[in-house]
């Protein structure tokens, strides 16, 4: 029988069985070179979980770190969250160190020259840091919900509570903020 376009011994049928083996090779590969930056395996932390470190700069291009002492991480994953925290936070930036708070905001989803022509100037004007992140995957680990901001509450790294806020309000009553 003749195949067209195609030299019969040149072909290789492969069964279901070993397809699903080589991705499974593939993904196992992939993990040992690629670590925790797996998107794929990245395992989102919980209560009683060590927070891993995050590795991001803040809007002035100053790294910005969650350090044993951070007693609180606001985490905004998309732009909704992101209005929270700004309009509920620009009133209080002395907040940020009396109450130890880093505030991560994921921009991965934004456009370059967005990023650079209109998010950034708008970032560089608030009154406290902002550590962005621009690789979706250096924060996979993180819970999420749409249209909310992550409330990690820490102690020495390790995750005591996760809460997810829809309201200035509620952000300022978790992190003991009275609203003005």
């Amino acid at each position: 029988m003749k195949i067209p376009f195609a030299d019969a011994e040149s072909l290789h049928v492969m069964s279901a069985s070993a397809i699903a083996r080589r991705q499974f090779s593939l993904m196992l590969v992939a993990a040992a070179l690629g670590g925790a930056s797996f998107p794929a395996l990245a395992e989102t932390v919980t209560v009683g979980s060590q927070l891993p470190a995050l590795g991001v700069v803040d809007q002035h291009e100053r790294p910005l770190r969650v350090e044993a002492h951070t007693r609180f991480l606001v985490f905004a994953a998309d732009k909704a969250g992101s209005d929270i925290v700004n309009k509920a936070m620009t009133p209080h930036p002395g907040a940020f160190g009396e109450r130890r708070i880093v505030y991560v905001a994921d921009i991965s989803a934004m456009p370059a020259m967005v990023t650079r022509m209109f998010a950034l100037p708008k970032l560089r004007k608030l009154p406290f840091a902002v550590g962005l992140v621009q690789k979706p995957e250096i924060t996979a680990h993180l819970p999420r919900k749409p249209g909310e901001v992550t409330l990690i509450t820490l102690e020495q790294g390790r995750v005591q509570a996760i809460g997810y806020l829809s309201t200035e309000a509620a952000l300022l009553r978790s992190l003991g903020i009275a609203a003005s």
